[in-house]
């Protein structure tokens, strides 16, 4: 859709490569904040909770900043869009990588990676087959910020408990009795054997 608009419906000063540049260079910014942000708020809130917090403002914004088609509005509301799209992806990444045992991460990954790719090239065809030449849909803005909001409403509804990182501490202490009870009592005789020789 932006292509479109810069190439054929904005013009003069706004249109052209040069406005859809801005248009980058201000998703830009908001990718780059969102990896300084993310990591500090989901310290006192849950991913999950970010995640909801971030697609619902980017539906909104969606919806108020790019409805009017105003070049400059549209390369305003592409920083919240680009932290919100950069700030879910690192929670989801996080999640996977944190939730998934050693032996599945990988192929967990790859689907992820797959599932991300098929829904980009799926969204650019058809954005193909049904925007306009000029680029200008409103109905297409009205689905994709009410698809944002739906999908922060469904995720915040079926988000499950916060998962707490595990203390190594308290990892130690676990292992340490299940090794005493799965050692091998012989050894354990002979220790004391030396012990009782050395007495």
């Amino acid at each position: 859709m932006a292509v479109l608009l810069y190439r054929n419906y904005f013009m003069g000063a706004d249109g052209g490569l040069g406005g859809l540049a801005l248009l980058v260079a201000a998703s830009g910014v908001g990718t780059v904040a969102a990896a300084f942000v993310t990591p500090r708020v989901t310290r006192r809130i849950s991913k999950q909770t970010w995640i909801s917090l971030v697609l619902l403002a980017a539906g909104i914004i969606e919806i108020a900043l790019c409805l009017p088609f105003s070049s400059p509005l549209l390369i305003v509301g592409s920083i919240p869009i680009g932290f919100a799209a950069q700030a879910s992806k690192i929670c989801v990444d996080t999640i996977v990588q944190e939730q998934t045992e050693d032996a599945y991460r990988g192929r967990a990954f790859s689907l992820y990676d797959l599932l991300f790719n098929v829904a980009y090239v799926a969204a650019a065809a058809l954005a193909a087959i049904t925007l306009p030449v000029t680029g200008r849909s409103p109905v297409m803005v009205l689905v994709a910020g009410g698809g944002y909001i739906v999908c922060a409403l469904l995720y915040l509804r079926a988000r499950g408990p916060r998962t707490p990182v595990p203390d190594p501490a308290m990892t130690v202490s676990h292992r340490l009795p299940a090794a005493a009870a799965t050692a091998d009592p012989t050894m354990m005789g002979r220790t004391h054997t030396c012990a009782d020789a050395q007495t």
